[in-house]
Parts: structure tokens; sequence; C-alpha cells
């Protein structure tokens, strides 16, 4: 089940203290509209009363989607610096639910599904997005470090900015330089999409970094990019 809770929260604007509910967990298969939320962006989005300042709140919850074989824990993009940590306690936490340490019935349901871990709205939007359209995320995550070897415009690969899909057209994927913790667009890419096909048409090519990217549930460029913290 999605689960959500009536909070007090502040309004980063005015500081007025406002009650929303605040979502810990989001089932899919029964709340799909959650799902399209988190999408287009407007997924625990606030307009503020006092103010009128939109804001959004950062993730911290799990997403089960069966019919996709999805379980995703999103955390907020703050804590990406710390994925080493946070993708032991993902594992920790599917272990419990779905894995060896949860009942018989869990562990059925469990065997279907992918675990993962992401930071940020962005970020989750990308699985999504991927599920949606049939694309295999480890093999999107090489597309991109394709793109970034070859150049990838003028953005550079930063903790504040990332390169995340953003829509998949008939013959073609969306990409933009993004702030993880705002989604704000700097700069757009497309891609053809045969480039996905091309990189699973060479599998000893990549895979090496297709074991590194997908040794654990972070799967991610950031995994081989950027050096995590303690």
């Amino acid at each position: 089940m999605s689960i959500f809770r009536i909070e007090k929260i502040k309004c980063p604007a005015c500081g007025e203290a406002i009650e929303y509910g605040v979502v810990y967990s989001v089932n899919a298969d029964r709340r799909p509209d959650l799902r399209d939320a988190i999408i287009n962006g407007t997924f625990q989005q606030v307009d503020c009363p006092a103010c009128g300042e939109g804001f959004r709140l950062q993730p911290t919850i799990t997403y089960l989607d069966e019919g996709k074989h999805q379980w995703i824990l999103v955390e907020s993009a703050a804590g990406l610096k710390k994925w080493i940590e946070l993708e032991k306690q993902a594992l920790s936490g599917f272990q419990q639910t779905y894995g060896a340490e949860a009942p018989a019935p869990a562990q059925e349901i469990g065997a279907t599904l992918n675990p993962r871990v992401t930071f940020g709205w962005p970020a989750i939007k990308e699985k999504l997005l991927a599920a949606k359209f049939d694309i295999n995320d480890a093999t999107l995550e090489l597309a991109k470090l394709s793109v970034i070897r070859g150049g990838g415009g003028t953005i550079p690969l930063a903790d504040d900015v990332e390169l995340r899909l953003i829509d998949v057209l008939d013959d073609s994927l969306v990409l933009a330089w993004v702030k993880p913790a705002t989604g704000e667009v700097i700069e757009a890419l497309k891609l053809e999409r045969s480039l996905l096909k091309d990189i699973e048409a060479k599998p000893a090519d990549w895979k090496p970094l297709r074991d590194e990217l997908t040794a654990g549930p972070f799967v991610d460029i950031h995994r081989v990019l950027i050096a995590p913290t303690a």
C-alpha cells in the first residue's frame, strides 16, 4: 500500500507551517496515478497557502511496482555522496521485505523484482521512464557514459549537475543536464534510441563497465564517475 502521513512542514520561502500528506511508500500497482505524478513532476509538490510559493519535498520513500519488476529506495539528492552506505541500507531493506529474511510469499514476489536505490526526483523519474519504455537501466547508463566521453555538450558532470533521461520519443531519447535537487533543466540533448541496441549488440565491449554499474542496486553513472564519501 501507499503510505502518507499528515505532518507539519515549513515553507522555505516564508516559514509558514503547513499540514501536508508526506509520502513514505508508493505502491504503483495500486496507485498508477502516483507513478504518473512522479514522471510529470507534480508528486509532493506543495503550494504555500500563506505566500503562494511553490516547492517540492525531497523524497525519502520506497517505491514498488510489481508489474514493472521495480523496488526502489528513493533518497534525497543530498544523499548521493553517501551512496555506499545507502546502497547497503537498500539491500538490507529489500532482504527484510522481499528477500531471504522475508516470509515465503513475499520472497516469491521478491524473486521477480530488481532492487534499486536512487537519489533525487530526476533519478527516480529516469528509472520509471526506463521501465515504461522497456529500456534496460544499465544499458541507459552506458549510453550516458558514451555521451560524456563524446563531449556531451558544455555542461560538466558535478555533484550539483547530472545527466538524466527526461523523455522518450518514437526514435530518440531526450536527455538533459539537470539540477538534482530541483530538477531544473540546464541543457537538453537528443540521442538516437538505436544507440541502446548498438550497445547491447556488443556485450563483450561493454561488459567491464556493465559489471561495475550493476555490482549493487545503485545502477547509475555516478557509481563510476564520482567518488563517494563514507
